[in-house]
């Protein structure tokens, strides 16, 4: 009995040891190792493009193409702002950046088939002081304001019944009536407003000259650009169009004085600050500080403090606006924000 079992278990085990070899190699044909990559940059000031050394980047995985164990992982910039992220599965992560003096930087990044180098640029903060909501429940939207008579004035549009009605009102004592018109024309809808000798106002393609005692239109200019916002510096009209274009004219926009290109993807507001003017980029919902020859001094991201105490963007600024102490005033048609920064009064 010896001898015939001993042979069966040699068998067996030779069997065995055969299935698992043939296991294996299945394995390796099914299930190659899973492929691994770098995800590494620099991350840069967005101004001055200087190299942000000692600053924490934390990397989250969100979603990954095989199954991985992955842990929050934190690398710090050298002295050149470079970091590296090693050994990543392909995925989609996320970048999270915290640094004193910039803003919390966010950003979703995919890793498949190649490594992926990146530069990462940060913009200051600018934080509201506060904000309003319209104080009419009758009034749908504003469309731009200005600052006179320490008071903030509110230009808005109704749509509906009364659709083709403008009024011009006291923002700070809200919304009280100064004059009410309707438009001779089809478009109802009107951007901006400032104040040099009389209001300003656009819609689109014309700059409207409103009265001070009544609101009503007194003229109408064309405009061979689509305005978006405008402002003064006391001496000239200027306005922002819906592109890259700030147009500047003398007193009346028919005297026209010149067209500047500026390092934005499509305007919003416009404003002086009694040196310079600021521009807001509509789309990636940017503040900047532009010199002399309309090149960006400072870019601001704008944040505004929810009722959680968590920092959230500011977005689709289409309007802007200095007050007589130096602080920044912006709106994207419901709200309209209150900047209090000291960079601001101190640039003037």
């Amino acid at each position: 009995m010896r001898t015939l079992f001993l042979p069966r278990i040699v068998l067996m085990a030779s069997l065995l040891v055969t299935f698992t070899c043939w296991k294996r190699q299945q394995h390796d044909i099914l299930a190659p190792e899973t492929p691994r990559y770098q995800l590494s940059g620099t991350v840069c000031d967005i101004d001055s493009d200087e190299a942000l050394a000692s600053t924490e980047l934390e990397l989250e995985a969100l979603r990954l193409l095989y199954d991985s164990a992955f842990s929050d992982t934190v690398v710090v910039t050298d002295s050149l702002g470079r970091f590296s992220f090693l050994s990543l599965v392909p995925g989609e992560y996320r970048i999270r950046i915290k640094r004193s003096n910039y803003v919390v930087f966010d950003k979703t990044v995919l890793l498949f088939n190649s490594d992926r180098t990146m530069k990462l640029v940060l913009p200051k903060p600018l934080i509201t002081k506060r904000d309003y909501h319209r104080s009419d429940a009758n009034v749908p939207q504003f469309e731009g304001f200005c600052w006179r008579f320490a008071n903030l004035f509110a230009g808005v549009s109704w749509f509906g019944e009364t659709r083709r009605r403008v009024f011009l009102g006291n923002f700070a004592s809200g919304f009280s009536a100064i004059g009410q018109n309707s438009f001779p024309y089809e478009n109802p809808k009107f951007y901006g407003l400032t104040y040099l000798n009389v209001y300003w106002t656009c819609d689109s393609t014309r700059m409207h000259s409103l009265s001070p005692s009544t609101g009503k239109i007194e003229g109408t200019t064309p405009v061979a650009y689509e305005l978006s916002d405008l402002t003064t510096d006391g001496t000239h009209l200027w306005a922002s169009t819906r592109s890259n274009i700030i147009l500047q004219f003398g007193q009346h926009p028919s005297l026209f004085r010149g067209k500047f290109l500026v390092p934005a993807e499509k305007l919003g507001g416009i404003a002086w600050d009694g040196r310079h003017l600021w521009i807001s980029d509509f789309l990636d919902n940017l503040i900047f500080h532009l010199d002399d020859g309309m090149k960006i001094i400072t870019t601001y991201k704008p944040i505004y403090v929810d009722e959680f105490n968590r920092e959230q963007p500011v977005k689709n600024i289409a309007y802007l606006a200095f007050d007589f102490n130096g602080n920044l005033w912006a709106g994207d048609g419901k709200l309209i924000y209150e900047f209090g920064y000291e960079g601001i009064s101190s640039a003037k």
